[in-house]
């Protein structure tokens, strides 16, 4: 029974410990992306539509590409 037992709770804290690595990658994902923010603030008008721009031109690269596979 004993042996039952603990195998249970080690089941129940891997399951537990995995939730929290799961929480704590997406609240380093979210930290990471959220330090990007108020970045375009520091671009002037000229170099911000430059960066539109080139934004645009690589997607539409990629949709390309991908419509003809």
């Amino acid at each position: 029974m004993k042996d039952g037992l603990k195998n249970q709770l080690k089941e129940v804290f891997n399951f537990i410990h995995s939730l929290t690595s799961k929480n704590k990658r997406k609240e380093n994902r979210r930290n990471r992306i959220m330090s990007f923010s108020g970045i375009f603030n520091e671009f002037s008008n000229e170099d911000y539509n430059d960066f539109i721009e080139f934004v645009k031109k690589e997607r539409s690269k990629i949709v390309d590409r991908n419509s003809s596979l």
